[in-house]
């Protein structure tokens, strides 16, 4: 697990913001990333988290960028702004052959962890248009 963008994506992100002064930034992930490089650059003006919409992502995603449609989609976890923000119940792994993840945190499993840890995310669970 990695909760950075692949292939150089925030070096990608902060270098079309230093040339683009509207620059939306579409993420296809399944799971929380960090973004705190480039999320509060005054030319990044939108952040869609997409997930993983299929074929017709083009079409879907364009139709949301020209208002054709209502994003109306929220985020079923919180985006916390560090890697250290998060639980260590396996949200992040580094090197490890075995995967088995023990969640000693109990019920304060993620907005709740966030909650009880007073830890301010990025966008808390449910964010969204």
């Amino acid at each position: 697990d990695n909760l950075t963008l692949w292939s150089n994506g925030d070096e990608l992100i902060k270098t079309v913001a230093a040339e683009c002064n509207n620059t939306i930034v579409v993420i296809h992930s399944g799971q929380q990333v960090l973004m705190e490089s480039w999320v509060d650059n005054p030319n990044v003006t939108a952040v869609v988290f997409a997930y993983y919409p299929g074929q017709e992502t083009g079409n879907a995603i364009a139709s949301v960028l020209y208002g054709e449609v209502n994003p109306s989609g929220k985020l079923p976890f919180t985006l916390a702004k560090s890697l250290s923000d998060y639980p260590p119940n396996g949200i992040y792994t580094e090197n490890v052959s075995d995967p088995h993840v023990v969640f000693e945190e109990g019920n304060l499993i993620d907005y709740r962890w966030f909650d009880a840890k007073n830890v301010t995310p990025r966008f808390e669970f449910g964010f969204g248009m």
